[in-house]
């Protein structure tokens, strides 16, 4: 009988193949990439197929991601010295040449506590609005805070509207603009380097902060040397053209924040509502400007072992969400979270990301996998991937832990989710079948976890796993 192949990793492959008779290779080898992810197998045509396209279409730091995840023959070796060597090379401070078209420095105070990084890119339109809205800030008012802006050599015109408005803001600000456009981690690491506070946060145009924003985040890092970086919630709001408030959408929920929450979801550590020690750079390194999209997932998982971070359960974050049309959406970002998110995901990721951590935390990690909830989520989610990469470490670690008991249910849910993946379906037996054995490796590592004490735990479900809950969406 002709297999039924409906799991998602061979509608994966049916997509990519429909992209390439598009002629959009990149699209394709993005799918082919996500069938290898969600079925562990890596066919070497396609492997070969996404690889190659990647390598040529500017995408070569995501070709050698790819390899490092999903080669057949050396599947996850090297990660772990990959990560840091990356963090090695990003100690260095960058260097810039004198590439600045022009730079206009109305900064009076060299005594600023505060430096607010704003990247501009076909920022022009947005621009009035987001500096009356900044100039509100306290620490702007009385001179506490400088605003950066970082003009990305835009083909709009927002020094026109800086220059309109500069007089009457009465802000503490300097201009640059670069001869040619650079990445947003370039320009951020241009901002920190001019920068004078001692606390920094970042802001697009199309994001904002509360009034009191900047001095209830700053008495936090004041009172709490240990901190490095705070962060509070956020809310997304619809606006009109002009940035007139419409209605609120949803809110960025952070406040039972725990450190590993960082390799479960790329925004619960954000920017906006957000501040932090201008001393990490020096200490852990800048930001990796080959990123055009992900730099800042990537950043947070690369400092996650060495910095402390903390929440607090205000809203202080403001996303503003224009109502004009949308760029064409490209998978650029998914396919730098191979490099920023997914190496740190695998058993030698966890080897970097968990480095120095106690039994108590790991554990906890652990715990967090098979339960925990995204914060801009209302359900539970679970991440059987990542708690396979932990229950590995812990074993290898901390064999004494009363959790290593988990490895074996863990491997048989992971299983039963690849089984839903990967499995062709001859018949309706054989689907029941698959079906049983999800249900049973479910429950048995349900059953197990209240026998440890943890009667609370999460119900697994097809759905609710970060496997599907993030990159699952068609281009």
């Amino acid at each position: 009988m002709t297999a039924l192949r409906f799991g998602k990793s061979h509608i994966y492959e049916k997509m990519a193949a429909l992209q390439i008779v598009l002629e959009k290779p990149v699209i394709a080898a993005t799918y082919y990439i996500r069938s290898f992810r969600l079925s562990e197998i890596s066919k070497p045509d396609a492997f070969n197929y996404a690889t190659s396209v990647l390598a040529t279409n500017n995408y070569a730091a995501e070709s050698d991601a790819t390899k490092l995840l999903y080669y057949a023959d050396q599947k996850h070796k090297g990660i772990k010295e990959y990560l840091e060597k990356q963090r090695k090379k990003l100690l260095q401070a960058p260097q810039f040449n004198e590439d600045l078209e022009y730079k206009d420095d109305r900064r009076k105070n060299s005594k600023a506590k505060i430096s607010i990084i704003v990247s501009l890119y076909n920022a022009a339109n947005k621009l009035e609005f987001f500096l009356k809205h900044l100039q509100r800030q306290s620490m702007v008012c009385n001179g506490t805070a400088e605003i950066i802006l970082v003009d990305s050599g835009s083909p709009t015109n927002e020094r026109e509207v800086f220059l309109k408005l500069i007089d009457s803001l009465k802000i503490e600000v300097i201009y640059v603009r670069t001869k040619s456009r650079e990445t947003i981690q370039k320009a951020w690491n241009r901002g920190i380097q001019l920068a004078q506070g001692e606390y920094l946060t970042f802001l697009g145009v199309d994001e904002g902060i509360t009034p009191e924003a900047l001095e209830i985040l700053s008495a936090e890092l004041d009172s709490d040397s240990s901190t490095d970086w705070i962060q509070s919630n956020s809310l997304m709001t619809d606006v009109s053209k002009n940035g007139t408030w419409l209605n609120d959408v949803m809110i960025f929920e952070r406040s039972n924040f725990h450190p590993f929450h960082i390799y479960l979801e790329t925004c619960y550590i954000s920017w906006v509502g957000a501040l932090y020690r201008k001393s990490i750079h020096d200490r852990f390194g800048y930001y990796d400007d080959t990123f055009r999209a992900a730099g800042d997932t990537e950043f947070k998982n690369r400092m996650g072992p060495f910095v402390k971070m903390k929440t607090l359960p205000i809203t202080l974050g403001i996303f503003f969400n224009y109502p004009e049309e949308r760029a064409t959406h490209s998978p650029t970002a998914e396919l730098e979270d191979l490099r920023a998110w997914y190496l740190f995901r695998t058993p030698e990721g966890m080897e970097y990301a968990l480095q120095g951590r106690d039994q108590s935390f790991v554990e906890q990690s652990l715990l967090f996998c098979l339960k925990y909830r995204k914060s801009y989520c209302s359900h539970w989610s679970t991440d059987i991937e990542l708690a396979w990469s932990v229950v590995k470490y812990i074993e290898k670690h901390f064999p004494t832990s009363k959790l290593s008991v988990l490895k074996n249910n863990i491997f048989s849910l992971r299983e039963a989710f690849q089984g839903y993946d990967n499995e062709a379906f001859t018949s309706a037996e054989n689907m029941l079948t698959k079906r049983r054995a999800f249900n049973k490796a479910r429950k048995n590592l349900e059953n197990l976890l209240n026998n440890l004490g943890f009667n609370k735990a999460s119900e697994f479900h097809y759905s609710n796993d970060n496997r599907y809950e993030q990159h699952h969406s068609f281009w």
